[in-house]
């Protein structure tokens, strides 16, 4: 066999392979062949880890300390309904999607009725609304 140690950090171009296709992976494993100048091979055991995909954008904000800022659609409810809409569940599946992948994350609903009813129905209204569920 060789000498000397393999490096501990290898670093891969996955843009020739597909940057979005191996974005979707939740893992991904390699494994180590290692020939040297004797003609000796070694093929070590493979390796898995995850697959974590970070749009330039949130890894710049990440680096710089910024908060990223994201909204949504516009949620509708029919006249003093509180009940989701089937067009908005998608909307709603999105959101709570993207709130389990950043549990520490702070939400804020902004939510709104009309004026035709009194103040304090109007309020009861839209705290139904914001927690209105799938």
């Amino acid at each position: 066999m060789g000498e000397g140690d393999l490096r501990t950090t290898y670093t891969f171009d996955f843009k020739d392979m597909g940057l979005r296709k191996i974005g979707s992976y939740r893992e991904i494993s390699a494994a180590v062949k290692v020939i040297d100048k004797k003609g000796q091979n070694y093929t070590g055991p493979p390796a898995t880890s995850s697959v974590r995909f970070i749009k330039r954008e949130e890894q710049v904000a990440q680096k710089m300390g910024y908060k990223v800022l994201e909204k949504y659609a516009l949620i509708l409810f029919a006249f003093n309904g509180s009940d989701l809409r089937e067009q908005n569940r998608a909307i709603v599946e999105q959101i709570v999607e993207r709130m389990g992948q950043f549990p520490t994350a702070e939400v804020k609903v902004v939510g709104h009725t009309d004026n035709i009813d009194k103040e304090v129905y109007n309020m009861w209204l839209s705290e139904k609304r914001t927690k209105s569920r799938l």
